[in-house]
């Protein structure tokens, strides 16, 4: 099936450079989210994770939103800025 190739396409790529962080987009849509282990880990007030996560253990995502190409409150740009400090822990 088409859509279970995509999801595996993003977990091998997440996977080969070391991020958990993904941005997935038609172009029309775009969607923010992140691959974690089974639970979501517990989070420091500064947005860094207190467990290491293990690359193996990657068995679900969440996806914090889906946006419209032009959306406005916030633009994708601003979307992709905070998402961009945010995987880094900023």
């Amino acid at each position: 099936r088409s859509e279970h190739r995509l999801w595996a396409k993003l977990w091998d790529t997440c996977f080969n450079k070391r991020s958990h962080w993904f941005v997935l987009t038609n172009t029309v849509n775009w969607m923010f989210g992140r691959f974690t282990e089974g639970e979501s880990p517990p989070w420091s007030a500064l947005g860094r994770c207190l467990t290491p996560l293990y690359y193996a253990g990657w068995t679900r995502a969440l996806i914090y939103g889906v946006h419209d190409y032009d959306s406005r409150d916030p633009t994708i740009v601003q979307s992709l800025v905070f998402w961009l400090a945010f995987s880094h822990g900023m």
